[in-house]
């Protein structure tokens, strides 16, 4: 055990006499100085590159609007400046004005009146010598009530009438068969025709260009007329298998010209034809193609109809047919 002890002491004994160089130091318990800064290394100082920032994406947009706006202000000002200047009525504002109705109310009945009256009576309301009075300032729509002239629209005036001095028949409601609103507005349009003019001959009178005017077929330009609303209704109803003037198409409809079946069948017969149709089954079907009912337009009326069978009639009278 005592040689043990010797052997440890021996060991012990250099460790005693070591140089202080020699000793391991904890360079945790000794300050930093050895760390040298970018200066003494001869190092150029260091610094944060600089931040970039990322392209603003509507900076284009904003500049472009700006531009437009810079360009289009001023006309947009005038534009602003134009539209809230007040206008001055218009003539048919005014009259609507005078006699208490709108100015669509007005408008309407004037379309109406061209479209039907004015055959006879002019566009002007002047009048047309052997056919129709002047409606222009005239004595007799002055002196009436509004209903007075709306029951004589609807009613018409035959040519026997003790009150008709042209030997012209005014057909009732007009030649394109009116609906009550659209003689009311005709009414009105007929009240703006009155002013403070010279007036038109009065009911009792015969026009005053009467007697120079050259001859006048009334009756026929009234059948005219009359066949013209028909063959509106013909063409947008029945001329895609009939043609146009009733020449008929080949395969699809049969003629409607110079046949026994239309010049032996009464308007009844062929009113009620086009009301009903004929089916490609039926054995009067020579075309082997079904004939729709009123044409495939289900909005004709039977006075539309009755129009359509007055068209026929008047395609075959001028083609020679009975």
């Amino acid at each position: 055990m005592w040689s043990c002890g010797v052997t440890m002491t021996q060991n012990a004994a250099p460790h005693e006499t070591e140089s202080p160089d020699m000793i391991r130091r904890d360079p945790r318990q000794e300050p930093s100085v050895w760390v040298d800064t970018e200066e003494e290394l001869g190092l150029e100082p260091f610094s944060e590159p600089p931040v970039q920032k990322p392209a603003d994406p509507y900076r284009k947009r904003i500049l472009l609007f700006v531009a437009v706006l810079a360009l289009t202000l001023p006309a947009i000002v005038v534009a602003m400046v134009l539209v809230t200047e007040p206008r001055q009525p218009n003539e048919l504002q005014l009259k609507a004005e005078e006699i208490g109705v709108t100015p669509a109310v007005l408008a309407a009945g004037r379309h109406v009146y061209r479209t039907n009256c004015a055959m006879c009576h002019a566009q002007d309301g002047g009048g047309v010598a052997g056919l129709g009075k002047g409606l222009r300032n005239s004595e007799f729509v002055g002196s009436s009530e509004d209903e007075d002239l709306f029951k004589l629209i609807v009613a018409g005036r035959p040519a026997d009438h003790a009150e008709n001095t042209t030997g012209v028949a005014m057909p009732a409601r007009g030649l394109g068969r009116l609906p009550d609103e659209q003689i009311w507005n005709v009414v009105a349009y007929l009240r703006s025709l009155q002013g403070e003019d010279e007036p038109t001959p009065g009911p009792d009178e015969r026009l005053a260009s009467e007697e120079d005017a050259p001859a006048v077929d009334a009756e026929a330009m009234l059948r005219a007329a009359t066949a013209g609303i028909g063959r509106d209704q013909y063409r947008a109803s029945c001329s895609a298998c009939h043609g146009q003037r009733g020449e008929g198409v080949q395969g699809v409809g049969l003629p409607l010209v110079g046949t026994d079946f239309v010049n032996n069948s009464t308007d009844q017969v062929l009113a009620s034809l086009i009301k009903s149709g004929r089916p490609i089954w039926h054995a009067d079907n020579q075309t082997g193609m079904d004939m729709p009912p009123k044409g495939g337009n289900p909005s004709l009326t039977d006075a539309q109809i009755d129009d359509i069978v007055k068209y026929i009639r008047e395609l075959n009278a001028s083609n020679g047919s009975r």
